[in-house]
């Protein structure tokens, strides 16, 4: 069952916000999953299991997060470049 997405009304940063920040957990698992060759199941089994990552999946891991984030940021900067208003 897929989730519908729901338009953000228009001047509305509180809820631009709120989806942009809900959408990171299903990028980042579609990100690990493919950077280690998982499957979804086998992401949250080790998830839940806490079955120490080996050195190479930590730094996968580490990477796809400090990539999601950047990814985040970098939209989020250019979104509120591109919404400012010039002071006259």
């Amino acid at each position: 069952m897929q989730q519908q997405k729901t338009a953000t009304p228009p001047g509305n940063p509180l809820a631009a916000a709120y989806q942009n920040l809900a959408a990171l957990p299903k990028i980042f698992l579609d990100l690990v999953c493919n950077q280690l060759g998982w499957s979804e199941a086998t992401f949250y089994r080790r998830m839940k299991t806490g079955k120490p990552c080996s050195k190479a999946e930590h730094n996968a891991i580490r990477a796809v997060y400090d990539r999601v984030l950047t990814m985040h940021s970098d939209n989020e900067t250019s979104k509120n470049q591109t919404h400012e208003q010039p002071n006259n």
